[in-house]
């Protein structure tokens, strides 16, 4: 049940979110592509801590294209498990309890068939990854704020925007290597 209201929570904002924007979109209302520059969305519902990033692909993993040579899977290979790394790249308060319970990982160029006769314009091959993260907190109310250590490991990532649902409303701001501490 909490998992539904949690996924309902993070719909109707994404929703909110984009309905008063002013950024560039895509003709299907999706956020535009933008080389070094990620969106991480969060909901905090009782225990639980839902994470939502997404990034280029050019960003987390070097390159936007699915992988043509072993050279490349291998550093496609190296992104993923970095990724998988969750408990690395955020960095929640240690009295919350905080341990993940479950996590997705989607590379963009992975859910096309490249062995299909289409071409693409170079220009529009743009991939991005999206990473989603599940927590269960035993203390919540210790959860004030994460590191986000994304920047560390992405060195051509500059920016993250970042909007959530916690407990008593809305937050929204941006991540940088310089200032990469989230807290509300």
């Amino acid at each position: 049940m909490k998992a539904l209201v949690l996924m309902m929570a993070a719909a109707t904002f994404a929703v909110s979110a984009n309905h008063g924007s002013h950024d560039h979109h895509d003709s299907a209302g999706h956020a535009a592509h933008e080389h070094g520059h990620g969106q991480l969305n969060l909901v905090l519902d009782s225990n639980l801590l839902l994470l939502e990033l997404s990034a280029p692909a050019a960003d987390l993993i070097g390159f936007e294209h699915a992988p043509k040579n072993d050279d490349e899977k291998a550093r496609m290979a190296q992104a993923m498990a970095r990724l998988k790394q969750a408990e690395t790249l955020f960095v929640l308060a240690p009295g919350a309890g905080c341990t993940l319970a479950q996590q997705e990982i989607k590379a963009g160029h992975d859910e096309h068939d490249h062995d299909d006769d289409h071409h693409h314009d170079e220009a529009d091959d743009h991939a991005d990854v999206a990473a989603s993260y599940s927590f269960t907190c035993t203390q919540p109310d210790a959860l004030k704020g994460m590191r986000v250590n994304l920047f560390s490991h992405y060195p051509s990532l500059s920016k993250l925007t970042v909007q959530g649902l916690i407990p008593g409303g809305q937050l929204a701001g941006e991540l940088t290597p310089s200032n990469p501490t989230l807290e509300w």
